[in-house]
């Protein structure tokens, strides 16, 4: 159904679907046989056109039952690999010269302590990139690294951070839009001086103005609990 309400059919479909009928359904729709490559073997899957480039497919494989929503990619360019983690791989580590390995190892051992599953909000969020952009600062003055290779270490240890917390700040971003689409929010806090100063505390933002500088709020909770 995903692929077909999708399709420009199915979505012309649905916008003249007065509700009280059952919803759209595909018609005239059949089912064949195909294959298509799973971790290297070509496995049986059945398969409806759609349309318009637009396909569904469904197949079995060792204690998985396989779906795929086709939309305008070719049943031949498809190949499924089971994945070990649902994680991205980490970045290329940057190299700082001869210290690069005891770098990149005494990051390894950060890594596993960094309090990630304290981060619940926008400002914890901040808080912990600032005290992980202090501690990559005096690691940089400690190892004698240029600037040049301090920005490569910092965009690295940045990007592997965000890799841990990639479905804590998808859930923010999605409550975040939800907040600002609420009207009695809105007409409770107004959008000055006021709003700015909760959206930036208790909030989900984490900077605010002070004089004519725009700077980040810390938790300090969090800072306390977690010192580079």
């Amino acid at each position: 159904m995903n692929p077909y309400l999708a399709s420009p059919r199915g979505a012309a479909a649905y916008d003249e679907w007065n509700r009280v009928e059952p919803s759209p359904r595909p018609e005239n729709v059949e089912w064949t046989t195909t294959t298509i490559s799973v971790d290297g073997h070509n496995t049986p899957f059945e398969i409806c056109d759609l349309g318009d480039g637009y396909w569904a497919a469904i197949g079995e494989v060792p204690a998985a039952l396989v779906t795929i929503d086709g939309r305008g990619v070719s049943v031949s360019a498809v190949a499924l690999e089971r994945l070990a983690s649902r994680e991205p791989p980490p970045p290329s580590a940057p190299d700082v010269g001869d210290r690069t390995t005891a770098v990149i190892e005494g990051l390894d051992h950060r890594f596993t302590r960094v309090p990630f599953d304290r981060v619940h909000r926008w400002a914890d969020y901040w808080a912990l990139r600032d005290i992980e952009i202090d501690h990559i600062k005096l690691l940089g003055r400690r190892e004698n690294l240029s600037e040049q290779d301090l920005e490569a270490l910092e965009s690295y240890w940045l990007m592997r951070l965000q890799i841990p917390l990639s479905g804590t700040l998808e859930h923010l971003r999605s409550r975040h839009m939800g907040m600002l689409h609420r009207p009695r929010l809105a007409s409770r806090l107004g959008s000055g001086f006021v709003f700015q100063l909760w959206f930036n505390t208790v909030g989900p933002g984490a900077k605010t103005w002070f004089g004519n500088r725009y700077t980040g709020i810390r938790h300090y909770t969090l800072r306390l609990w977690w010192r580079p």
